[in-house]
């Protein structure tokens, strides 16, 4: 596990060239690559990220009210966003849900799902989970 404080460094890639971009992140999410852009969280940022020329297409900054910490289990972290239908889904420190458009980091809703200041957080990584339905032809 890293410290918060480390940098991690990103190995981005295009067909023509290799880039490496630096972005000072820590924390344990793991980026999502999708179509070409590369995003993350930490505790207190989403961040989309060209992976073809390493830079910054939009960030997302998070407030919560500065005793979050002391209050809710688990340490500031975050374990990473989801992405489904246009949308990133992140998880916040506070515990509310906040869904992004993946192009350019608007914020389309935020939902609260507990209280934090009972103690509960949403530090985890989010599964965007559906049904599939089975048409069936009846002859």
């Amino acid at each position: 596990m890293m410290a918060s404080d480390e940098v991690i460094t990103a190995a981005l890639s295009s067909a023509a060239n290799r880039t490496v971009c630096r972005y000072n992140w820590g924390e344990q999410a793991q980026p999502i690559v999708y179509n070409g852009v590369m995003y993350v969280t930490n505790a207190k940022a989403t961040v989309a990220i060209d992976v073809g020329t390493g830079k910054q297409i939009w960030k997302q900054t998070l407030d919560w009210p500065p005793e979050t910490p002391r209050v809710v289990c688990c340490g500031i972290s975050n374990k990473g966003a989801a992405i489904y239908n246009g949308k990133i889904f992140r998880t916040t420190l506070d515990a509310h849900v906040i869904a992004y458009d993946a192009k350019d980091g608007k914020e389309l809703w935020k939902a609260k799902a507990a209280e934090w200041k009972e103690g509960y957080s949403l530090t985890a990584w989010i599964m965007i989970s559906y049904r599939l339905k089975e048409l069936k032809s009846h002859d």
